[in-house]
């Protein structure tokens, strides 16, 4: 077993992003089943949400921390800030940035 936990932004957190990220555990981790524990919400602006990953002693894979991490980012990033980064890079930073605001 694995014990995950993840820390997003307290205001950016909600069921659907929780459910993105438990499949994302799976897939990345290779793991039988990843279960939701529970989120903590209290003072902090963080939300902390605890995952268990079963994992099959002969389908270990390496886990490489900083892609998983990267990848539970991008699920945790609001539409809106994906597309203002999109559009930076197409556009250039100034010109997309007034797309984005558009």
């Amino acid at each position: 077993f694995l014990s995950c936990l993840v820390f997003i932004p307290k205001d950016q957190y909600d069921t659907d992003i929780r459910i993105r990220m438990q499949h994302i555990l799976q897939e990345m981790l290779q793991a039988d089943t990843v279960e939701f524990v529970n989120t903590f919400l209290g003072e902090s602006i963080l939300a902390r949400i605890h995952f268990i990953a079963k994992l099959d002693a002969t389908k270990i894979a390496d886990i490489n921390v900083k892609e998983i991490e990267a990848h539970l980012a991008d699920a945790a990033s609001p539409w809106e800030d994906k597309l203002r980064n999109d559009l930076v890079d197409l556009y250039g930073e100034e010109q997309g940035n007034v797309l984005a605001q558009s």
